[in-house]
């Protein structure tokens, strides 16, 4: 079965924290664990609750989903709008019928009075059956409790009575409820189940180990009497105050204590009637909301427990209480009598005096009292949420027997076809909305798409895991076959091993640019592809999985059940942003080459699921080398294979080679390339034959070759080099090492889930932006360095073959397990386990950092995390403010002191407030070091996915305890090291730390300008006569404002005319010195007409528009151990032109600053005046600038980086 569970009975503030809440959390729990073979969608209210965090547990298993229906608000019952309640309706219906359900289960009809909740559906959609939990008839049978001076809850319930009408069946939840159906509804008597009620024993019991909180302690250590639940009426809280008034005075020591959430209202009249009954002031206790901890603590403590309810459903506390051994006594009435099973311990609820007498019984009788623990124990152990969970579920058979297969197994066609046939009824019964018909309101018009198009994404998700086979039948292979190229290769070989395991495998020959005509005559000489390929021209019928392998990644057009990109490729940091979009909007997840390409696919924000499939090796040795392929070389023979792209290191390689050897060796270099825009070879061997004195031996090979002939070149080579600045696998590489060829290739790239130090030459590199064509912004790779590889060409010609030999056995070893079976394997695993089972994880940040405090850190943490949609909690220190209500929630948490620094509680808390990722905002100034590592392994042994930001790596000197080479452990746990420069991910290289790292730009504030006024701009800086500068940061003494000061007095020598004011917030008060000394210097030089210091802290935005009244903006920095400037973006965002330091603080921003030639006034002063004297700025070039300022917005940064969490979560989490 397919049964969905409307779970608004614990999302209303109304229920959520009462019986009724407590009842749907624990029978959704064990309808779960009690049957594991039907599959169960929790339906959540988008208006309400989040409930993701509190069934974390149930949402790991493959049967359970999660699913949220959304609607314009209000459509509660007292907003009177009947439109947004009859929409609400039909999105909700809507959102069900394209579940394929056979049933729902209403956790709580009678929801909707006061909250956005809705539990009836529109029966023109429904195609399943609607069971609902039945608590009781409490309003209906009491209406002089609930009706009198209240005629809209009336209206509200009566009405709700009727449409009651339309559920299948009642699930009661006593005997009692039964009951009271059955008398007082006209309900179909074979549609009724009672199917009881349980606590949740593993909480309320006799022997778990609890801490009570310490508010507690006063209560716990006095004899006191107790009462739990709500305190509206029928919970006879008066008559229960009257009979403890009654009490002899040699029991007046006992307290009352009423224990749980009471309204405002409640609280109010239990005052008066304390009041009414003279009762002693402090006598009766009222806890308020109390955790389960606590109520258990309670339940054991208390002396005796009482229930003086006029009428219940079940009584969930009498039972609680008695599982936690607790002597009980109750009323006589409805359903009390059935949880307590002992007449002895009845009495009448009307009655005060007969209450007092079995409490004073109880009190004054401890054989009585014994007696009643004992029956406790008896009679609680009749209740079990197993026995209720299967009661349920043979309700459901029931109802289901005589229907007829509501949800037969539907085709991914079929289920398309379903889902529009729904829509189109959805538009059709909106579109019959009075209201909305005639209303000309856009915004109502854009909150209803913004519903359907949520709706339908959760839609179209789930649905492609439902009505799916136990193995895959059908499987079409897409992308090139036809050609020599590298992908075509890849899947004709992916596509032959597949063909093994799925029975229905069929291919289709496309291009990322489109369809084309494929080369027959080439495909003939692969027969099997070929065969495969005819056969599929054949097959109309719609394949189950879809995966392609092209180039450049086109995957809008991919309509199966399942798309995904197999054995993908990527070499470079940075993807196109567009990709990466288009892969989380048309793919249900990626096989990639390596572990390289994965990590770049999760760092630019990919967040489908990701798995290494690997490459195949095995194919080369079918192929059977070409003897007749003879290269006319030299006898050593040093062999590379690429495309000759810049990334291909083909011209570090020559320097290289020319380094180690000279036309007197006995070497040749033989480069096998192709012809290709990007390949240079042939210009740089004749730089080389024209510039390098005895050159040594260099062949190139142009010519399309067979795989024969590769193979042939290979076994004729002593050594195969690759010193790439990025690659996805490197089949070159792979074959080699196979053919028991020595390899030497770059120690970065997808080359080293097969390369090691143990059975390769790797060479050592640095990290370096990189110059591919596609130009993307912030994108990286490695650099090798040329001085190693000649090192190492120099080491394996002159060693012994017998030295080589150790690694050359490794290497065979290693390549021997890389099979394309395995690649096919791993891809259909992969789908099965991935794709098809996939659901998107819940996720809540918690985000270490200082706040509402006046410092980078705090102003950074703002614009980065600002205005997130998903739930965040900001752990900021103890001198900060506790903010629970509204966005961010801001909890106070941990110890700016590093000397008395415990992270104890603050770990405890991200665990508590279900935290996923814990993002840490570094500064060396924040952290005691061993505390922060211990903090990371506490918290990554709880699969909590723990990630970092660097915002500087170079230690402070002369502190051992300060080094980041004590953190390495920790950092090396994390599941990302972010950073903020290239020269911080080499400092980081140096300390081992690579394989979780990534370049995450400083962000600069989103408020900037529009391009058009630059042209404006810039002519107005070329006429004005006085020119004005500006500066801006903390007044710190590094930041080279006396330097500017002075060079502000040496242009007064010149012809240019200027002035200088400098925005600089004093820091704290031992930087007050500071201030003083520039404002003693100012008045030395005689400059107090000409540069003012202004002091005060001030927002960003007010920054940027004061910034933006300035002609040229100089941030002449003398030093820092920062690894990126926030005061510069601040410049930037105002789109002023900037002048720096030639400091590596401002390294990120190279391309969008103009460099001082040095710190010195001297030198300042000569950058500013030849700035502004030959600055002749084209528009064109400042329309790249905007386009990289804007690129790099925080509202960028954020999107990205958000997705990169979710999907580290997604694709290296233990949750899944």
């Amino acid at each position: 079965m397919r049964i969905g569970i409307d779970l608004q009975g614990i999302q209303s503030e109304g229920s959520r924290t009462r019986g009724i809440g407590r009842y749907s959390v624990e029978i959704i729990r064990n309808l779960i664990n009690t049957s594991k073979t039907d599959h169960f969608v929790l339906i959540a209210n988008a208006s309400l609750r989040n409930l993701e965090a509190q069934f974390k547990s149930e949402l790991r298993l493959n049967n359970v989903s999660y699913f949220e229906w959304s609607a314009p608000c209000p459509f509660d019952y007292l907003s009177n709008n009947q439109s947004l309640q009859e929409l609400a309706l039909y999105l909700k219906s809507y959102s069900c019928a394209c579940l394929y359900l056979d049933l729902v289960i209403i956790t709580s009809f009678f929801e909707g009075f006061t909250d956005n909740c809705l539990t009836e559906f529109d029966r023109n959609f429904c195609n399943f059956k609607i069971l609902s939990i039945f608590y009781d008839l409490i309003p209906m049978i009491n209406p002089e409790l609930y009706f009198r001076d209240n005629v809209e809850f009336e209206r509200f319930y009566k009405n709700k009575l009727k449409k009651l009408e339309q559920v299948d069946a009642l699930l009661a939840i006593s005997e009692s409820s039964l009951n009271e159906v059955t008398k007082y509804l006209n309900f179909d008597s074979n549609s009724l189940f009672n199917i009881s009620s349980a606590c949740d024993r593993k909480t309320f019991n006799t022997n778990r180990s609890i801490i009570p909180s310490s508010e507690l302690n006063s209560i716990l250590n006095i004899p006191f009497l107790l009462y739990t639940g709500a305190g509206d009426p029928r919970k006879n809280l008066r008559g229960l105050l009257e009979a403890y008034s009654l009490l002899p005075n040699r029991l007046k020591h006992f307290r009352l204590v009423l224990a749980g959430k009471l309204s405002k209202s409640e609280i109010e009249l239990i005052d008066n009637w304390i009041n009414l009954y003279k009762i002693e002031t402090g006598k009766v206790i009222k806890t308020g909301f109390i955790s389960d901890d606590d109520l258990v603590a309670l339940y054991r403590s208390c002396y005796l427990f009482i229930f003086p309810s006029f009428h219940e459903g079940f009584g969930l506390p009498v039972l609680e209480a008695m599982s936690c051994g607790a002597p009980v006594i109750g009323s006589n009435t409805t359903s009390i009598p059935e949880v307590i099973g002992n007449n002895k311990g009845m009495f009448d609820p009307s009655d005060p005096v007969n209450i007092k007498q079995l409490i004073v019984k109880v009190l004054s009788n401890k054989d009585f009292r014994d007696e009643l623990i004992i029956s406790s124990k008896v009679q609680s152990d009749k209740f079990s949420w197993a026995s209720t969970a299967e009661h349920s579920i043979k309700a459901c058979h029931v109802i289901l027997k005589n229907s007829q297969c509501i949800n037969p197994h539907l085709s991914w066609d079929d289920v398309i076809r379903k889902n529009q046939s729904n829509q189109e009824k959805l538009f059709d019964r909106i579109s019959q909305i009075k209201f909305l018909s005639k209303n000309s309101n856009d915004e109502i018009w854009k909150l209803i798409a913004s519903s359907i198009d949520r709706i339908n994404k959760q839609i179209d998700f789930l649905a492609r895991g439902i009505f799916v086979y136990s193995s895959i039948k059908s499987w079409r292979v897409e992308g090139p076959f036809d050609s020599s190229y590298s992908l075509a290769k890849l899947n004709r070989l992916f596509a032959e091993s597949l063909n093994k395991y799925i029975s229905n495998l069929s291919l289709s020959i496309t291009e990322g640019f489109g369809d084309y005509q494929p080369d027959i005559d080439y495909l003939r000489a692969f027969p099997l592809v070929n065969s495969i390929y005819l056969e599929s021209a054949n097959k109309t019928t719609t394949t189950e999985v879809i995966s392609r392998n092209l180039y450049p990644p086109r995957v809008k057009d991919l309509n199966s059940r399942i798309n995904i990109l197999h054995s993908y490729g990527w070499e470079e940091s940075k993807l196109p942003n567009e990709w990466v979009s288009d892969f989380n909007i048309y793919l249900q997840g990626m096989t990639v080459m390596s572990s390289q390409v994965k990590k770049i696919l999760i760092d630019n924000g990919v967040k489908v699921p990701i798995q290494v499939s690997g490459l195949g090796l095995d194919h080369i040795d079918a192929i059977e080398a070409d003897k007749e392929f003879i290269v006319q070389a030299k006898k050593y023979k040093i062999l590379h294979i690429s495309s000759c792209f810049p990334r291909k290191g083909v011209d570090i390689l020559l320097k290289s080679y020319c380094d180690v050897f000279s036309a007197k060796d006995d070497v040749s270099l033989i480069i096998k390339t192709f012809i290709n825009p990007h390949n240079n070879i042939n210009k740089l061997v004749e730089e080389i034959k024209r510039n390098v004195l005895n050159a040594p031996d260099i062949i190139v090979l142009y010519d399309d070759i067979t795989d024969q002939e590769i193979k042939s070149l290979m076994l004729q080579s002593n050594v195969l080099v690759a010193p790439s600045r990025g690659e996805g696998f490197g089949f070159p590489i792979g074959e080699a090492m196979r053919l028991g060829l020595p390899v030497v290739t770059t120690a970065w790239g997808g080359q080293l889930d097969f390369c090691t130090h143990q059975n390769s030459w790797l060479i050592d590199y640095k990290f370096v932006f990189s110059n591919s064509h596609f130009s993307i912004d912030q994108s990286y790779w490695a650099e090798p360095c040329r001085e190693h590889l000649a090192e190492l060409l120099h080491q394996i010609y002159y060693n012994e073959k017998s030295v080589l030999n150790a690694k050359l056995n490794e290497a065979k070893k290693t390549t021997d397990l890389l099979t394309w079976d395995l690649v096919a394997k791993n891809n259909i695993d992969f789908v099965q386990s991935k794709c098809l089972n996939y659901k998107p994880l819940y996720f809540k940040l918690g985000v270490l950092t200082t706040w509402n405090t006046k410092c980078g850190i705090a102003s950074y943490s703002k614009n980065l995390f600002s205005n997130i949609n998903e739930e965040l909690v900001i752990l900021s220190p103890f001198n900060e403010k506790k903010v629970i209500q509204g966005s961010p929630k801001i909890i106070p948490s941990w110890d700016l002191n590093n000397e008395t620094q415990d992270f104890s509680f603050l770990s405890e808390l991200i665990i508590s407030e279900n935290i996923t990722t814990l993002f840490i905002q570094f500064n060396y100034g924040l952290f005691n070091f061993k505390r922060l590592s211990e903090l990371i392994d506490t918290l990554v042994d709880k699969d909590i996915n723990v990630v970092i930001l660097l915002h500087s790596t170079i230690d402070p000197i002369n502190n051992k305890a300060k080094k980041l080479d004590n953190l390495n452990n920790a950092l090396s746990k994390c599941n990302r090291v972010f950073v903020h420069s290239l020269a911080d991910l080499n400092r980081l290289k140096g300390l081992g730390i690579t394989h979780n790292v990534q370049l995450l730009s400083h962000g600069i504030i989103d408020t900037i300008p529009n391009v058009n006024f630059l042209k404006t701009f810039y002519n107005k800086v070329k006429y004005n006569r006085i020119k004005r500068i500006a500066s801006y940061g903390f007044c710190l003494p590094d930041k080279g404002y006396k330097q500017l000061i002075e060079a502000v007095g040496l242009l007064r020598q010149t012809d240019l005319k200027l002035t200088l004011t400098i925005f600089s917030a004093i820091y704290s008060n031992q930087y007050q010195y500071v201030y003083e000394e520039l404002i003693q210097l100012i008045s030395d030089l005689k400059l107090e007409k000409s540069v003012k210091v202004i002091t005060n802290y001030i927002s960003d935005e007010e920054t940027i528009n004061n910034l933006n009244q300035f002609d040229c903006l100089v941030f002449p920095y003398q030093h820092s151990n920062e690894s990126s400037s926030a005061a510069v973006r601040q410049g930037l965002a105002s789109l002023r032109p900037v002048l720096v330091s030639p400091l590596d603080i401002f390294s990120d921003v190279d391309d969008l600053v103009h460099h001082l030639p040095g710190f010195t006034p001297y030198e300042i002063s000569d950058g500013i005046y030849q700035w502004f004297k030959t600055n002749e700025l084209q528009i064109k070039k400042n329309k790249y600038r905007y386009t990289l300022l804007t690129s790099r917005r925080f509202s960028q940064i954020r999107r990205s980086l958000i997705d990169t969490l979710k999907s580290l979560e997604v694709n290296y989490s233990l949750r899944i």
